[in-house]
């Protein structure tokens, strides 16, 4: 008896069709419009592989440059104690009076930190503040919104184990009306300084700071007397099984690093690291003050604006990086709103030139998004035809007898096809080359950080980045920015810390806030 040929037949046909419907699908992404696209987001991730080898050449400098300070002070106390060795008795150590003189030559500083609540890291972040090594007179103010916030408890604790009560002050600033809460809080603890503090230093509460960061910040600014402030920016570090929505948190930076990379002046301005001189905040000298008192909404946004508009010199050392551990399991409702608030801001702005600036960043960061992420899709859609083509040619081959082609160029879709075959290499040529410069970037990064905290107990490690969540959280967060940034531009209203925020032609004029408990206020500027 012979077999019945009927579900071989059956089958040869269903392969038949599925190897039609593949290739039809590839002639598809051989469309002009779709070769373009893949071309454009080669270049564009070209580019942002060479932004993250910069970026990584820059800190590389400054690993460079620590080391052989490292170096030369081992050599120096080597040298010392050989000499002391060789002597009969040891000098002197130099009187206390001197050492009060040499601190009082040294200009004084007023570190300002906005708070609100208590997180995983926050202890270990306000450690490392308090921690900082300065030989001048330093002060240090945290301000929050209501005595009612649980961080003032776990703040008071840790202020009176450290012995840092006499020089450490927690201020209430009580709630904002006419602006965000943290630049009101800002304000206060900026006019609350003391009048001999030459520098204020304003800090986000959630980075953790290097014990010589602010000695080398006011050697910078002593150093340059052309320039206007100093900032810096963090690196995001996931805690270990953070979840892909963290992941999605953590690369909108990753870009933004790049602008803080190019040299060490920047246009820029991140919030969480700002050195003013006191004297031209308290006074007002720019305009900043009034401008965060007007309806200002992000302090960085204005602050850069403001030094664009009196050709302010910003100071922007490759050493002012510090690391951000993020929580560890992000909510979607979280993500969403983190999001919003990052490109909330973009539609806030002081002036005219501010808001085309704001709005031309935008357009730019939306399209730049998709101009990526699209070229991503049809190439990782291309890969998965070829890999199907692969899969049903050689039963294409067994049910159609010997007649069958073994046509490669026709497998991979390139027959006829060759500026597709081209476009989809030249991407993932460049996706390689920017997974190469984001894990050496990183590692870079990690590196700055163990010499700039050389007695850190717990250093960021480089394992405890997972790769594959990092860049699938890239492509989330990529591909729904340009829907985001929609959604917030048509809508006014944000959460931030509890209160809810609506704007009006660039600023913050109502609030809407939760009060500890069950309180509500609404509050209109």
């Amino acid at each position: 008896m012979h077999a019945n040929p009927v579900p071989l037949q059956n089958f040869a046909a269903f392969c038949t069709i599925l190897i039609t419907g593949v290739q039809s699908l590839n002639r598809w992404l051989c469309h002009t419009a779709i070769c373009v696209l893949q071309f454009q987001g080669a270049v564009c991730i070209f580019i942002l592989a060479c932004g993250w080898v910069w970026a990584g050449y820059m800190r590389s400098r400054e690993v460079q440059r620590l080391q052989a300070l490292n170096l030369q002070h081992i050599s120096s106390r080597l040298a010392a104690s050989h000499g002391v060795s060789s002597q009969k008795a040891p000098c002197p150590a130099p009187p206390a009076a001197a050492a009060d003189n040499s601190k009082a030559c040294l200009p004084g500083v007023t570190v300002v930190l906005p708070i609100q609540g208590y997180r995983s890291h926050s202890l270990l972040n306000w450690q490392s503040q308090l921690s900082m090594q300065y030989a001048g007179p330093v002060e240090y103010i945290f301000v929050t919104q209501s005595a009612a916030d649980p961080a003032i408890a776990v703040l008071q604790k840790m202020i009176s184990c450290e012995h840092e009560a006499a020089r450490t002050q927690v201020l209430i600033s009580g709630a904002s009306s006419s602006c965000s809460q943290k630049i009101h809080s800002l304000q206060r603890g900026i006019l609350e300084a003391s009048w001999d503090s030459k520098y204020v230093l304003c800090l986000d509460d959630d980075i953790q700071l290097h014990p010589g960061f602010l000695q080398m910040s006011v050697d910078k600014m002593e150093q340059d007397p052309a320039a206007f402030m100093l900032t810096g920016y963090p690196f995001d570090i996931p805690d270990p099984g953070a979840g892909v929505l963290s992941y999605a948190a953590l690369v909108y930076h990753l870009p933004l690093l790049i602008a803080f990379s190019v040299s060490q002046n920047t246009s820029f301005v991140w919030g969480g690291c700002m050195l003013f001189p006191a004297a031209h905040m308290v006074n007002d000298t720019y305009g900043i003050m009034q401008a965060w008192s007007d309806g200002g909404y992000s302090d960085d946004l204005i602050v850069a604006a403001k030094c664009a508009e009196h050709c302010l010199k910003i100071l922007c050392p490759s050493g002012a990086s510090f690391p951000q551990r993020l929580e560890a399991h992000y909510s979607w409702r979280q993500y969403w709103n983190y999001l919003r608030r990052q490109l909330y801001v973009m539609d806030t702005y002081a002036t005219t030139s501010n808001k085309r600036i704001n709005h031309s960043l935008m357009l730019i960061h939306s399209y730049l998004s998709w101009a990526v992420i699209l070229p991503a899709t049809t190439a990782f859609l291309r890969l998965i035809l070829w890999l199907a083509e692969l899969i049903l040619l050689p039963s294409q081959k067994i049910w159609d007898g010997p007649g069958t082609s073994w046509d490669w160029l026709r497998i991979f879709g390139a027959q006829g096809c060759h500026a597709g075959m081209v476009s989809s290499i030249l991407f993932w040529l460049g996706t390689a080359s920017a997974v190469l410069a984001l894990c050496w970037m990183t590692g870079v990064m990690l590196a700055l950080f163990k010499e700039l905290s050389p007695g850190d107990s717990s250093p960021p490690q480089h394992d405890c980045f997972s790769w594959f969540k990092l860049w699938l959280g890239f492509y989330l967060t990529n591909a729904v920015l340009p829907c985001c940034m929609l959604y917030t531009y048509l809508n006014p209203w944000v959460e931030w810390g509890g209160i809810w925020y609506a704007k009006s032609k660039g600023k913050v004029r109502r609030l809407h806030r939760r009060v500890y408990g069950s309180q509500r206020q609404t509050l209109r500027g």
